[in-house]
């Protein structure tokens, strides 16, 4: 009997525990957008995934596939993380973006080719964090031909319209469906891989 009340009490302790590690997951977890693909001109496909979306942190993933040749051009991590461990990204953006202080960043191949630090909602600049592919030609996209469709020369256009841009609009994107960031690493693809455009990455 004794057996049978310890048993009883030992499952019934494990039940609780599970319940309350799930809940405590169920909040700390935010489902999943679905995948989105968008199918551009010629076989570039370009896919957007979301890896995770937490409360502090959240990362993204594109995949760039030319169906024309049947290769992974590659793929980007993207990462937004506040550096505040009790903000919700999502309550702070939406409602007092100049209170956020974190760091957004792109990284191909394991290495970070992008990345802002942002202090109370002000953009600082960040050391030079990997070596990049820039056209020494100007500011502005300009047409090479001999130009290779990489992953790195995409995002160097990426980059250089990113600049163009308010951090609130990208970090709101970011967080949103994956149709927002996806839109613009489509025309990238299609800029640099088909029209041979070469942009200068700003960073």
């Amino acid at each position: 009997m004794k057996k049978k009340a310890l048993l009883t009490l030992t499952l019934a302790f494990s039940f609780f525990s599970y319940q309350q590690a799930f809940c405590q997951e169920a909040e700390f977890v935010i489902p999943k957008n679905e995948d989105v693909t968008i199918e551009g001109k010629d076989g570039i496909v370009i896919t957007a995934s979301d890896v995770y979306s937490m409360n502090t942190k959240l990362k993204r993933k594109i995949t760039i596939y030319d169906s024309k040749t049947k290769t992974t051009i590659g793929e980007v991590f993207i990462k937004l993380e506040s550096s505040k461990s009790n903000d919700n990204l999502y309550t702070i953006l939406q409602n007092d973006p100049d209170s956020f202080s974190g760091s957004v960043s792109f990284e191909v191949d394991e290495q970070v080719v992008f990345e802002k630090n942002i202090v109370n909602g002000t953009t600082v600049k960040v050391e030079q964090v990997a070596s990049k592919q820039a056209f020494q030609g100007g500011p502005g996209p300009v047409y090479n031909p001999n130009l290779r469709c990489t992953i790195r020369t995409i995002h160097d256009c990426v980059a250089y319209n990113i600049e163009g841009m308010g951090w609130i609009q990208l970090l709101v994107c970011l967080m949103s469906a994956p149709s927002c960031y996806a839109r613009q690493w489509a025309f990238c693809t299609w800029d640099v891989c088909r029209n041979h455009m070469q942009y200068t990455n700003p960073n």
